[in-house]
């Protein structure tokens, strides 16, 4: 069809098909187009590498990586946004040889200027398992913004190493929710809930996912008196933070709690959406607590 060879209206037929996960028409659409642009190339590596994403599928980043490779056969300079989209498809150690052919590419081409750029280079050695690279290019870069700050944050927790993450957070300039929060998450994934009380308590202000972080850290601990009493002081609790608390008595087995904060939940106008009657009945039925599981299945 002669429409699909518009550069105008390609582009926007390949972003409508990748976000439903119709990769092949969105292959299709894209070499009907007799000479793609950049822009093109970057909107077929960005729709592989959300399908990716979307399925879990390593083999759509291949065909990302392959787009990319064809960009320089086919004589096609990349941009700034080509990087990034191709460093987001990886994910994993076994990428890390990639990674580092892209960021020579960078290097050589001179795209460091663009912070996304290297924010993005900081993020993708963090997840593909080698902080100490990542840490060696961040301390290296003669311009940091928060993005990558919080890159570098967390990458240090993912890998565990807590401790480094606090040091370089005490460093940091400008902190914003995201940077407080991502610590915040690191410890209490991490059980360790002193530490996340005491970041909790030097924030400044705090937003819904710093206090569901906490009560939730505190429930799968199973302290439940510091979940509660966190929940009782939330003045911004939403359906997960609900969902959280009930979910965390449930599956401790204290049914008078949880019947208890249900019927609050419900008085204070909050529907229950299908998350939040899984997580509940999923805890109900690993107990065997069935009048809590009627009580739910009754009131929708």
């Amino acid at each position: 069809m002669v429409f699909l060879q518009d550069l105008y209206i390609a582009p926007k037929l390949i972003a409508a098909y990748s976000l439903n996960s119709h990769i092949t028409s969105v292959v299709n659409v894209f070499n009907q187009v007799p000479n793609p642009n950049v822009h093109l190339y970057n909107y077929l590596i960005r729709a592989h590498v959300r399908n990716n994403i979307d399925n879990n599928d390593d083999f759509n980043t291949y065909l990302a990586i392959e787009t990319f490779l064809k960009m320089q056969v086919n004589g096609v300079f990349t941009d700034n946004f080509t990087y990034p989209f191709v460093l987001k498809g990886c994910n994993a150690r076994k990428w890390l040889s990639l990674v580092k052919m892209v960021h020579a590419h960078v290097e050589k081409l001179g795209f460091y200027g663009d912070i996304f750029v290297p924010n993005s280079l900081i993020d993708c050695y963090c997840r593909c398992g080698s902080v100490d690279m990542a840490m060696r290019f961040f301390l290296g870069m003669e311009e940091r913004d928060v993005v990558s700050w919080n890159s570098m944050v967390g990458g240090l927790v993912k890998c565990g190493d807590f401790d480094g993450a606090l040091k370089l957070f005490d460093e940091m300039h400008g902190r914003d929710m995201v940077s407080w929060n991502t610590v915040l998450d690191g410890f209490a994934k991490a059980g360790e809930m002193e530490k996340a009380f005491d970041v909790f308590e030097r924030m400044g202000e705090r937003d819904i996912i710093s206090w569901s972080t906490m009560v939730c850290g505190y429930s799968k601990k199973g302290d439940m008196d510091m979940a509660r009493m966190l929940f009782d002081r939330c003045p911004m609790k939403n359906l997960v933070l609900w969902t959280t608390i009930i979910s965390g008595y449930a599956e401790k087995g204290q049914v008078k709690e949880a019947i208890g904060l249900y019927d609050e939940m419900e008085e204070a106008g909050l529907r229950p959406d299908d998350g939040c009657l899984i997580s509940i009945l999923a805890a109900c039925a690993e107990l065997g607590m069935l009048g809590l599981g009627k009580k739910i299945h009754d009131s929708v």
